[in-house]
């Protein structure tokens, strides 16, 4: 039986500390490594799938993983690469921003190698993967839980039930760099004309909608009125 913590000295419980720390670090890396190759494996399978073929595989695998989390992987992974560049290419931090990759650092296993080693640039995909495996939640976000069980409480009492708008900044973002990849990508990736023409349309709409909330008058953060 474990003695009780005040029974225990000071120098007792630092060391248990310590030896958590060190399990801690270890558990870390091995979920790192584990997430970069979950992310190489789903992003070489989309590289090799023809027309269509990916989208068909995570419907196939939906009950599995959810196709926002291969997503995720994938732009962790994306991440990691960007990181190996940097360090390669001593990249500053507006270069490594503004960095795309190419299919063939995709494909590259060095690339691969080095990234279960290299220290990230970014946290940014690596906290929305966490959130898409349940690790932890930004404080304040959406509860998609909590939001169904008021949903279900306002029904059961024939209250009308508002419909809840979410808008994922981390997720808009890198969607909308993610689109910076069509200038490199080769023409049997791309989608028919009608669906270019589509996106383009809903990118217009888009940027309208962002330009008119940069209109709206908000005050700035640390500026508010007494």
């Amino acid at each position: 039986m474990a003695k009780p913590l005040q029974k225990i000295s000071a120098a007792e419980i630092f060391a248990m500390a310590v030896r958590s720390h060190v399990e801690a670090k270890e558990a870390a890396q091995t979920a790192k490594v584990k997430a970069i190759i979950s992310g190489w494996s789903f992003l070489q399978a989309k590289m090799a799938a023809k027309h269509g073929e990916f989208e068909l595989l995570c419907e196939t695998h939906a009950a599995q993983i959810p196709f926002r989390t291969v997503q995720r992987y994938i732009a962790f992974v994306e991440d990691a690469f960007v990181s190996v560049i940097a360090e390669q290419k001593q990249l500053t931090d507006s270069q490594v921003r503004a960095y795309v990759l190419t299919d063939a650092d995709r494909r590259n296993v060095d690339l691969f190698t080095a990234a279960k080693e290299v220290i990230i640039h970014s946290s940014a995909n690596f906290v929305s993967l966490a959130r898409e495996l349940s690790i932890f939640r930004k404080f304040g976000e959406y509860d998609g839980v909590a939001y169904a069980n008021a949903k279900a409480r306002q029904a059961a009492l024939g209250h009308p039930v508002a419909r809840q708008v979410e808008f994922d900044f981390t997720l808009s973002s890198s969607g909308v760099k993610s689109l910076l990849a069509i200038a490199t990508a080769p023409e049997d990736k791309l989608p028919p004309r009608d669906k270019l023409t589509s996106l383009r349309d809903d990118l217009r709409n888009a940027l309208a909608a962002v330009e008119a909330r940069l209109g709206q008058d908000r005050p700035c953060p640390g500026n508010h009125r007494v």
